[in-house]
């Protein structure tokens, strides 16, 4: 997935997503397991998105979209907003 498609899709998330993918990846990517709640509430968890490398991202995304369906709804005539 290229860097565009990923925050496509990072974009596409409602807040309360990004809000909790940011508090869980940073306690998993953490030692003690402690979070810096700034990056936890929006805007702070696309700040710490951004920061992350590519290949934490496409863990994160490959995660969330296998294990948790969240993946960006196709447009279509009979769903014109993907939803």
């Amino acid at each position: 997935m290229t860097n565009n498609e990923m925050a496509i899709w990072w974009s596409s998330l409602p807040v309360a997503e990004k809000e909790r993918i940011a508090r869980k990846g940073q306690m998993k990517g953490s030692a003690d397991g402690k979070v810096d709640e700034a990056l936890c509430h929006y805007p702070g968890c696309t700040l710490w998105w951004n920061a992350l490398p590519p290949e934490r991202k496409e863990t994160i995304y490959d995660h969330c979209v296998n294990r948790h369906g969240l993946e960006i709804k196709e447009w279509d005539d009979a769903n014109p907003y993907g939803d």
